[in-house]
């Protein structure tokens, strides 16, 4: 599975459960799934 693909499904699964999420990946989130709450190291 393409890393990218991947990371819609987890940020999907975040925005749909109102969840958190780390990454490192802070942009491409951001702009993807605007309402998920990020943290960043």
């Amino acid at each position: 599975m393409d890393s990218n693909v991947l990371l819609d499904i987890i940020g999907a699964h975040a925005a749909v459960a109102g969840m958190t999420l780390l990454t490192r990946n802070v942009a491409r989130l951001q702009t993807s799934f605007p309402t998920v709450q990020l943290i960043a190291p």
